[in-house]
């Protein structure tokens, strides 16, 4: 009986973890059986892994260029570096810190000109609650 007569498609099958071996670990699908051979139907979870990673690193930047408004990175960016806390308290000052970093995605700011830029921002005195 052919795979092809059946109809079935290989990406429709589930694959399930093989824990047969301990010191490596590999998925197989329901083709290994009837392959026959050990080594069709197997890949490395490690190696899996990596590419799913990559590409939702590779998804994320092209959505966020496509959707995101033109220059809104510039302009976060700008917003960031002139951040203030204002009349705000420390939470609020924090929430629009880490909403104006995560804006930047593709060039992104190293961690010690975020410090600085958040802690130079920072009203002196206590906050009034």
């Amino acid at each position: 009986m052919s795979l092809s007569s059946v109809g079935l498609l290989r990406s429709a099958l589930p694959l399930r973890l093989d824990v047969s071996s301990t010191r490596c670990r590999r998925l197989r699908s329901p083709f290994h059986a009837l392959a026959g051979e050990q080594g069709v139907g197997q890949m490395d979870v490690d190696s899996l892994t990596l590419r799913a990673l990559a590409r939702t690193r590779c998804l994320k930047l092209s959505l966020a260029k496509r959707l995101s408004p033109p220059q809104s990175e510039f302009k976060s960016r700008a917003q960031f570096l002139d951040l203030q806390q204002g009349k705000h308290d420390v939470h609020a000052y924090a929430q629009r810190a880490r909403y104006l970093v995560s804006n930047l995605v593709a060039n992104s700011i190293d961690e010690a000109t975020k410090v600085v830029t958040f802690m130079k921002g920072l009203r002196d005195g206590p906050v009034n609650t």
